[in-house]
This record gives C-alpha cells, structure tokens and sequence, in this order.
C-alpha cells in the first residue's frame, strides 16, 4: 500500500521555497502553470500539473516559480497512480458536509525577535494557517513545527506566502539579523 501524502504551496512569484518532504516519488497534482522543481539540491526540473518524479530517495524538495500561484504536491513511498490516490467510497443514509471553513478568527501580527525561536500560533482545531512575511528584512527566517531550527523548516523571505493545514503548533526560528513580523490567518 503506498503512503501517499499531500502538501498545498502557496508559491510567491520569484521567491524559492524548500520544504521538508520525504520519499521516493512526487507528483505535480495542480498548478497554475510552469515552475522548476529540484530534489534534494539535484537537477533543476521543469513541472507543472501531472509532472511525475520518481527517484531512491528525497529528504526535501525546493520550488522556484516565475508567478505567483497555489501548487498541490502528492508524495510519499511507493508509486502514485491515480487510482491509488482515489479511493472508492460507499454511502448509505444522508449525508451531509460542513463547509471548509466556518470561522475566519481576528488575529494580530506577531513579531519574531531576531535571535530566537518562538511560537508563532499554539496548537488548536483549525483547518487551516496561511502565514505572510510582512516585514521590511531582507533576512531568511524558517518556519514549521517544534523542531524548526537554523537548518530545518521551511525557508521564508520577505512578502512570501505560505498556506498550511494543520492543527498543530508552528514555530519561526529567526536568525535573519532583524525582527521579522508575520501576518496570520487561521482557518476553523
């Protein structure tokens, strides 16, 4: 059985985003148009929606995009195909769904002192955390979960755009030489 996993990158025209995936294929789901994708610091490659990449092993993988544009990534171990990403489902009785999201809460910026590690948003039941570097720090920050650090996360420069499903913790560790200020959106 393959463990197929999926991570939504909400790209900023010229700015390179690495992010800490693993396994030995990945599959462009969506995009808006073309962008390069490199493997762990190999090749750069040309992909865009339906791109298949298979390889022994990946640790992490960076995209660089000339246009601003939200990309869908399945990965995992194993081999994707279409149909093993779409399981078959039967419903008896009603059904009904919830929209995606209910609730958009008012959050304030939040500022990252240079020099440290700090929590960016605690761990709540949420859908969704889309994140924007709003500073004027030309510095890089990382940011992802508890173990983000100077060599881990996911690299943020200046005006990016990040989008994140998760109900778990996020952190920012900040060695860019400034403070650097987020702006926050929470999905519940």
């Amino acid at each position: 059985m393959n463990n197929i996993r999926e991570f939504k990158a909400v790209v900023s025209a010229g700015v390179d985003l690495t992010i800490p995936l693993q396994g030995n294929f990945l599959y462009v789901f969506s995009s808006l148009t073309y962008f390069t994708v490199v493997l762990d610091e190999g090749n750069k490659q040309s992909a865009r929606s339906g791109s298949r990449f298979s390889v022994s092993e990946f640790k992490a993988i960076r995209i660089e995009s000339l246009y601003d544009q939200t990309i869908v990534l399945k990965y995992g171990y194993g081999e994707y195909s279409e149909s093993s990403a779409t399981p078959t489902v039967s419903v008896s009785g009603s059904v009904s769904s919830k929209p995606s999201s209910s609730t958009l809460p008012v959050t304030s910026d939040v500022t990252i002192p240079d020099g440290t590690t700090t929590l960016i948003i605690p761990p709540r039941a949420r859908t969704r955390v889309n994140l924007q570097r709003v500073d004027s720090t030309t510095g890089v920050c990382r940011v992802w979960g508890a173990g983000v650090g100077p060599t881990s996360g996911i690299q943020m420069v200046q005006n990016a755009l990040m989008s994140i499903e998760t109900s778990e913790a996020i952190y920012c560790h900040n060695d860019s030489g400034a403070d650097i200020v987020f702006a926050i959106g929470e999905e519940i």
